[in-house]
């Protein structure tokens, strides 16, 4: 079985500002690239790791938070990679409400409210999701997927971007550009069904109905009933499985 190194949810991160010792409460911590070329720190406490393990649900919370003096000094740009790289992230495969755990998430952590009222928030959050490049030939040759664009956190991200608080603060134009994102990301999938599975596909594709539901698109009164009720929930209903249908549906 291949080897997937999931790079992104390596710890839980937090950010390092003048002073090391007084963000990190004087933990350790590791300097390390991010995305974009942002120099980010990551603290040594690993989801997964024994420590981890140990701590209740609020101490997670707790500690996954950047510092309040960090916030303002933080750019666009790695304030949206802390949301994506949010430590419980990729628990949402283990609920039955997608949207509202995706809500959930957006409330409790601190980056997430730091960057939505920032003016261009939620456009680098979009340009992350853009520049995520799916490399074939290097997963082919070592087993790792490049650029974090791993199935798990590709359907994350479309979560993200998909939840009503982030859809109202785009305007036409980053609308325009997520969809754009979006129909190239479901391409890959669709391209590469062994990796990403129909599951993750569908994924692509309830990013894409939110979209058009707030663009307006046509849709007759069955079609945007049934799109609805999938953004609400976070996933299409499982005993549909015409994929193709959907697709029309949205390519009209």
């Amino acid at each position: 079985m291949k080897k997937i190194i999931f790079l992104l949810f390596a710890g839980v991160i937090l950010f390092s500002c003048n002073n090391k010792n007084d963000d990190f409460n004087g933990m350790p911590d590791t300097r390390t690239e991010g995305a974009a070329g942002t120099d980010i720190y990551v603290k040594s406490v690993k989801r997964g790791s024994a420590e981890w393990k140990a701590m209740s649900g609020e101490e997670k919370t707790r500690v996954s938070q950047i510092k309040e003096q960090a916030l303002p000094k933080l750019t666009d740009e790695q304030l949206a990679f802390a949301c994506i790289n949010y430590p419980e992230g990729l628990y949402f495969g283990a609920v039955n409400n997608e949207r509202a755990f995706i809500a959930s998430l957006i409330k409790k952590f601190n980056g997430f409210g730091e960057l939505m009222k920032r003016q261009y928030g939620v456009k680098a959050l979009i340009k992350f999701y853009k520049d995520l490049f799916f490399d074939v030939k290097r997963l082919q040759n070592t087993g790792e997927f490049d650029n974090f664009s791993s199935p798990q956190v590709l359907q994350y991200v479309e979560l993200l971007l998909s939840d009503p608080s982030m859809m109202n603060l785009m305007d036409a134009e980053d609308l325009k550009v997520l969809e754009d994102a979006a129909w190239d990301k479901y391409k890959t999938k669709r391209d590469n069904p062994d990796i990403y599975g129909l599951g993750n596909a569908r994924g692509t594709l309830l990013l894409i109905a939110a979209i058009h539901l707030k663009t307006g698109n046509g849709f007759n009164q069955k079609e945007r009933d049934y799109l609805t009720k999938a953004v609400d929930t976070g996933h299409f209903p499982y005993e549909r499985d015409d994929t193709e249908e959907i697709y029309s549906i949205l390519r009209k």
